[in-house]
Protein backbone atom coordinates (compact mmCIF):
# COMPACT_ATOMS: atom_id res chain seq x y z
CA UNK A 1 0.00 0.00 0.00
CA UNK A 2 2.69 2.73 0.81
CA UNK A 3 4.39 1.89 -2.54
CA UNK A 4 0.98 2.70 -3.91
CA UNK A 5 0.77 6.01 -1.95
CA UNK A 6 4.10 6.98 -3.58
CA UNK A 7 3.31 6.45 -6.90
CA UNK A 8 0.01 8.80 -6.48
CA UNK A 9 2.42 11.26 -4.78
CA UNK A 10 5.08 11.17 -7.42
CA UNK A 11 1.82 11.99 -9.63
CA UNK A 12 0.87 14.45 -7.82
CA UNK A 13 3.93 16.44 -7.76
CA UNK A 14 4.25 15.98 -11.94
CA UNK A 15 0.74 16.89 -12.39
CA UNK A 16 1.57 20.40 -9.72
CA UNK A 17 5.04 21.25 -11.80
CA UNK A 18 2.94 21.09 -14.72
CA UNK A 19 0.53 22.93 -14.14
CA UNK A 20 3.13 25.95 -13.37
CA UNK A 21 4.68 25.04 -16.75
CA UNK A 22 1.21 25.77 -18.49
CA UNK A 23 1.03 29.14 -15.90
CA UNK A 24 4.38 30.22 -17.25
CA UNK A 25 3.87 29.72 -20.87
CA UNK A 26 0.52 31.66 -20.72
CA UNK A 27 1.64 34.21 -18.70
CA UNK A 28 5.09 35.16 -20.43
CA UNK A 29 4.37 33.93 -24.13
CA UNK A 30 1.00 34.38 -24.90
CA UNK A 31 -0.10 37.28 -22.50
CA UNK A 32 3.33 38.99 -23.79
CA UNK A 33 3.06 42.77 -25.58
CA UNK A 34 3.48 42.40 -29.13
CA UNK A 35 6.95 43.48 -30.20
CA UNK A 36 6.52 46.58 -31.75
CA UNK A 37 9.91 46.61 -33.67
CA UNK A 38 8.25 45.17 -36.85
CA UNK A 39 5.58 47.92 -36.34
CA UNK A 40 8.23 50.50 -35.61
CA UNK A 41 10.51 49.45 -39.46
CA UNK A 42 7.39 49.76 -41.39
CA UNK A 43 6.57 53.32 -40.09
CA UNK A 44 9.70 54.50 -41.31
CA UNK A 45 10.08 52.64 -44.44
CA UNK A 46 6.84 54.46 -44.94
CA UNK A 47 8.19 57.66 -44.11
CA UNK A 48 11.14 57.21 -46.20
CA UNK A 49 9.58 55.96 -48.96
CA UNK A 50 6.63 58.21 -49.41
CA UNK A 51 9.04 61.73 -49.01
CA UNK A 52 11.29 60.17 -51.81
CA UNK A 53 7.90 58.93 -53.98
CA UNK A 54 6.46 62.17 -53.11
CA UNK A 55 9.56 64.16 -54.53
CA UNK A 56 9.72 62.35 -57.74
CA UNK A 57 5.88 62.47 -58.72
CA UNK A 58 5.25 64.35 -61.71
CA UNK A 59 2.52 66.63 -61.98
CA UNK A 60 0.90 65.89 -64.99
CA UNK A 61 -1.11 68.84 -65.24
CA UNK A 62 1.80 71.03 -64.94
CA UNK A 63 4.27 70.76 -67.79
CA UNK A 64 4.90 67.45 -66.36
CA UNK A 65 7.73 69.05 -63.57
CA UNK A 66 8.25 66.76 -60.44
CA UNK A 67 7.30 67.61 -57.23
CA UNK A 68 11.14 68.42 -56.08
CA UNK A 69 11.11 70.78 -59.39
CA UNK A 70 8.48 73.15 -58.33
CA UNK A 71 9.39 73.33 -55.11
CA UNK A 72 13.23 74.52 -56.19
CA UNK A 73 11.22 77.30 -58.78
CA UNK A 74 9.19 77.99 -55.88
CA UNK A 75 11.60 79.07 -53.35
CA UNK A 76 13.86 80.68 -55.57
CA UNK A 77 11.26 82.37 -56.40
CA UNK A 78 10.99 84.03 -52.77
CA UNK A 79 13.63 86.84 -52.57
CA UNK A 80 12.90 86.81 -48.97
CA UNK A 81 14.61 84.53 -46.32
CA UNK A 82 12.78 83.25 -44.53
CA UNK A 83 10.22 83.24 -47.11
CA UNK A 84 7.61 85.61 -46.23
CA UNK A 85 4.03 83.30 -46.45
CA UNK A 86 1.45 83.04 -44.03
CA UNK A 87 -0.14 80.01 -43.03
CA UNK A 88 -3.13 80.53 -45.13
CA UNK A 89 -0.98 80.71 -48.31
CA UNK A 90 -3.02 77.92 -50.13
CA UNK A 91 -6.56 79.71 -49.40
CA UNK A 92 -5.47 83.19 -49.55
CA UNK A 93 -3.56 82.85 -52.80
CA UNK A 94 -0.60 84.57 -51.74
CA UNK A 95 1.81 82.24 -53.18
CA UNK A 96 0.67 83.03 -57.33
CA UNK A 97 2.76 84.99 -59.21
CA UNK A 98 6.02 83.28 -57.79
CA UNK A 99 8.77 81.20 -59.40
CA UNK A 100 9.42 81.41 -63.32
CA UNK A 101 6.89 77.69 -64.15
CA UNK A 102 3.21 78.63 -65.50
CA UNK A 103 1.34 75.67 -64.39
CA UNK A 104 -1.96 77.10 -65.93
CA UNK A 105 -0.37 79.06 -68.79
CA UNK A 106 -0.45 82.68 -67.25
CA UNK A 107 0.83 83.16 -64.21
CA UNK A 108 3.75 81.76 -62.25
CA UNK A 109 2.09 79.31 -59.89
CA UNK A 110 4.87 76.82 -58.85
CA UNK A 111 3.84 77.24 -55.35
CA UNK A 112 0.33 77.36 -55.28
CA UNK A 113 0.41 73.77 -57.87
CA UNK A 114 3.14 72.34 -55.10
CA UNK A 115 1.51 72.39 -52.10
CA UNK A 116 -1.86 71.69 -53.11
CA UNK A 117 -0.73 68.67 -55.02
CA UNK A 118 1.23 67.76 -51.91
CA UNK A 119 -1.24 68.21 -49.55
CA UNK A 120 -4.17 66.07 -51.26
CA UNK A 121 -1.61 63.41 -51.96
CA UNK A 122 -1.02 63.49 -47.87
CA UNK A 123 -4.79 63.31 -47.40
CA UNK A 124 -5.97 60.73 -49.93
CA UNK A 125 -3.08 58.06 -49.45
CA UNK A 126 -1.80 58.54 -45.94
CA UNK A 127 -5.10 60.16 -44.29
CA UNK A 128 -8.21 58.29 -46.24
CA UNK A 129 -6.62 55.15 -47.83
CA UNK A 130 -4.36 54.09 -44.98
CA UNK A 131 -5.78 55.84 -42.28
CA UNK A 132 -2.76 57.15 -40.71
CA UNK A 133 -2.01 60.51 -38.53
CA UNK A 134 0.74 62.63 -40.14
CA UNK A 135 2.61 65.82 -40.14
CA UNK A 136 4.14 67.30 -42.87
CA UNK A 137 6.54 70.76 -42.41
CA UNK A 138 8.23 71.95 -45.43
CA UNK A 139 10.47 75.20 -43.90
CA UNK A 140 13.70 76.43 -44.42
CA UNK A 141 16.98 78.27 -42.88
CA UNK A 142 17.52 75.36 -41.02
CA UNK A 143 20.91 73.26 -40.93
CA UNK A 144 18.79 70.19 -39.41
CA UNK A 145 15.45 68.75 -39.74
CA UNK A 146 14.91 67.78 -35.71
CA UNK A 147 12.60 70.69 -34.26
CA UNK A 148 11.01 73.45 -36.20
CA UNK A 149 12.73 76.21 -33.40
CA UNK A 150 11.69 79.35 -35.44
CA UNK A 151 8.12 78.75 -36.80
CA UNK A 152 8.82 82.12 -39.42
CA UNK A 153 11.09 79.55 -41.32
CA UNK A 154 7.51 77.46 -41.63
CA UNK A 155 6.74 77.68 -45.56
CA UNK A 156 3.78 75.11 -45.93
CA UNK A 157 2.34 72.87 -42.71
CA UNK A 158 -0.17 70.26 -43.04
CA UNK A 159 -1.62 67.50 -40.49
CA UNK A 160 -2.13 67.53 -36.81
CA UNK A 161 1.23 67.63 -34.55
CA UNK A 162 2.11 63.99 -33.41
CA UNK A 163 0.67 63.34 -29.72
CA UNK A 164 3.17 60.41 -29.04
CA UNK A 165 6.20 58.98 -30.42
CA UNK A 166 6.61 59.23 -34.25
CA UNK A 167 8.91 57.90 -36.72
CA UNK A 168 10.39 61.32 -38.84
CA UNK A 169 12.01 61.88 -42.24
CA UNK A 170 13.51 64.79 -43.45
CA UNK A 171 14.79 65.45 -47.18
CA UNK A 172 16.98 68.46 -47.72
CA UNK A 173 15.84 69.50 -51.17
CA UNK A 174 18.84 71.83 -52.24
CA UNK A 175 17.62 75.27 -54.18
CA UNK A 176 19.75 78.64 -55.03
CA UNK A 177 18.68 80.73 -52.40
CA UNK A 178 18.72 78.52 -49.66
CA UNK A 179 17.76 74.47 -48.53
CA UNK A 180 14.35 73.65 -48.02
CA UNK A 181 13.64 70.58 -45.92
CA UNK A 182 10.91 68.38 -46.17
CA UNK A 183 10.13 66.99 -42.60
CA UNK A 184 7.52 63.45 -43.00
CA UNK A 185 6.09 62.70 -38.98
CA UNK A 186 4.20 59.55 -39.59
CA UNK A 187 2.36 59.19 -35.94
CA UNK A 188 2.71 55.88 -33.71
CA UNK A 189 0.07 53.98 -33.67
CA UNK A 190 1.23 52.02 -30.78
CA UNK A 191 1.38 54.99 -28.72
CA UNK A 192 -2.69 55.66 -29.28
CA UNK A 193 -3.86 52.35 -27.90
Amino acid sequence: MKKAQMEMMGLTIIVVLLAFALLFVVRFVLLAEPDDTKESFVESKLAHSFVSTLLDTTAVDCKKFSVEELLKDCREGIYTDPPLWDDDALQTGNANGIGTIECDGTTPNSCTFALTMISDILNETLGKKLNIDYEFILYSDSPTCETVKNPSNVIFHTGPTCPGTKKQVCQPVPTAVTDIQLRLDICNRLAET
